[in-house]
């Protein structure tokens, strides 16, 4: 668990990129939201096959709402595995083959809810944020990784079995700091 308390590190001072500061009780909650990412990622293992189509990057896409905002700053200049990661607005599911990981805000997940954005066995780790309401302990159809909230804390839930069909493997050291729902394989 040690490398979670790294992430209390890493906050610093962020403005808005237009110049506007964010209530300071929202932006902390995206700078936790932030190293929570980062820190997943740095516990995921790609397929070889996804890691040589982006050799270069890692890339973290959003959709229509960036759940991080200005926060984004404080991983910015993070890579994972030797693999600098880039962030990128993707505004139609064409643009996913250039990602590594999917963030969806909770609008973004029901959107996507009828009509998944990804193809279950597509190596992009999609990530969810459900923090503005107590976690259920459910699984979401697409989504691997849940960020939830958990009392007055933010902690993850992961889909062993979406993980699975992804071929994507996370850490064992993940998994035991993760609540596990869904069925699993």
């Amino acid at each position: 668990m040690g490398w979670w308390l790294m992430c209390l590190g890493m906050f610093v001072s962020v403005m808005n990129v237009h110049g506007e500061t964010e209530p300071p009780e929202q932006l902390q909650q995206k700078k936790v939201k932030a190293v929570f990412v980062l820190n997943v990622a740095k516990f995921v293992r790609w397929p070889e096959t996804a890691v040589q189509a982006h050799r270069d990057q890692l890339t973290l896409c959003y959709d229509q709402d960036d759940v991080l905002g200005s926060a984004y700053e404080i991983i910015r200049n993070h890579s994972v595995n030797g693999r600098p990661l880039v962030r990128k607005w993707i505004d139609s599911k064409e643009d996913l083959g250039a990602c590594d990981m999917l963030l969806l805000s909770e609008a973004g997940l029901k959107r996507y809810r009828n009509a998944p954005l990804v193809s279950p066995d597509s190596p992009l780790l999609v990530v969810a944020d459900l923090t503005a309401h107590k976690s259920t302990g459910e699984a979401y159809p697409g989504v691997h990784i849940a960020l939830v909230r958990k009392g007055s804390k933010i902690g993850f839930d992961v889909n062993l079995s979406a993980v699975h069909r992804s071929h994507l493997k996370l850490s064992s050291r993940l998994l035991r700091l993760a609540r596990i729902v869904g069925d699993e394989d």
